[in-house]
């Protein structure tokens, strides 16, 4: 299935106390780390300020900027509703091994007849953030005035989307919100 990958980048890093996308994991950055296994065929959006990557990407941000994560899947959405033809993933660029993510939720969208998949962490809790959607799902996403979604929860955007639940491993939803999550993360 052909994939858009849209990264969520525009965050503060208030618990953080730096710009935590910029850190270092293992010698690579947090944001580096989070798009790694992302493959090369799939076009990457990344909502938030523009900064180096290792590969190509199309930068957007959220409306206004700083407006919260649904505000930043919708801005992504949009984007990837007039580039995609297969379906948008959604990554976020505080979870390492969100790529990995990323091609598991492709993976069971391609799988199902639903126009969208939720991952699902360890406790069973939907991660919102890391979300496929195809079809109706994305744009309904597209669709949605930004307006509506400022300082929103992302889990709002779930509400009334028959979403598959896919489960996934602690490694790929575990976010990183402070220095201490790095140590963390890397001991998983």
């Amino acid at each position: 299935m052909r994939a858009i990958a849209v990264v969520l980048a525009g965050g503060t890093s208030r618990r953080f106390g730096t710009d935590k996308l910029a850190a270092r994991l293992a010698g690579v950055s947090l944001l580096e780390r989070a798009i790694a296994d992302i493959p090369e065929e799939w076009p990457v959006v990344v909502v938030g300020p523009e900064r180096p990557l290792s590969r190509p990407a199309v930068f957007t941000r959220e409306i206004p900027a700083g407006a919260g994560p649904a505000a930043a899947l919708v801005a992504g959405a949009r984007v990837a509703a007039l580039r995609c033809t297969g379906c948008m993933v959604s990554v976020p660029g505080d979870v390492p091994a969100g790529g990995q993510a990323a091609r598991q939720l492709v993976s069971a969208l391609a799988d199902s007849d639903v126009d969208a998949c939720v991952g699902v962490d360890e406790h069973g809790v939907e991660q919102p953030l890391q979300l496929a959607v195809r079809g109706a799902a994305l744009t309904r996403l597209a669709e949605t005035d930004p307006a509506s979604v400022v300082g929103a929860s992302a889990r709002s955007l779930l509400v009334g989307l028959d979403a598959l639940q896919v489960r996934l491993p602690p490694r790929w939803t575990l976010d990183i919100d402070t220095p201490d999550q790095i140590a963390l993360w890397s001991k998983l």
